[in-house]
């Protein structure tokens, strides 16, 4: 039987996945779709004008190849649902490193072009940095004694 605690680390990282999850593959199928869920107007002909250059056309098959790779992170985080000590290096790197870098990277971003897109992206990342660390703060002792 998990502890209350193993349990509100399993909450956020099915939390965690379901972002990666959702986000990354709706960019991946349409970036154009995931741009007017999070409130961006796109002109209807954009990707047309992205094919003609070479070198716009290369960061839009990168953005959508690393959607696809946040994708698959999401789904990784299934794992630590079944056994949270095995797999809670995957839960630091997924829920802390990952989301916190990527909230800072937004966040600065977003202050300096003045997007609150952007700015709100980042507030999502840290919350999910938040719950990660709380999560991960609150199972550690018993982690070390190799208790769920």
């Amino acid at each position: 039987m998990r502890n209350k605690q193993t349990n509100f680390l399993q909450v956020v990282v099915l939390y965690t996945g379901a972002v990666y999850i959702i986000s990354g593959l709706i960019y991946f199928i349409s970036p154009g779709l995931f741009a007017s869920i999070i409130g961006l107007n796109v002109n209807q002909d954009w990707i047309g004008n992205i094919a003609l250059d070479e070198f716009i056309f290369l960061f839009y098959s990168l953005s959508r190849t690393l959607a696809f790779i946040l994708f698959t992170s999401g789904l990784a985080m299934i794992l630590p649902l079944f056994d949270p000590l095995k797999y809670r290096g995957l839960v630091y790197y997924n829920g802390l490193i990952f989301s916190g870098g990527a909230s800072a990277f937004l966040m600065t971003a977003g202050i300096i072009y003045k997007f609150n897109t952007m700015k709100v992206m980042a507030a999502v990342f840290i919350f999910q940095f938040i719950l990660t660390l709380t999560a991960l703060m609150l199972t550690k002792g018993n982690a070390n004694r190799g208790i769920e």
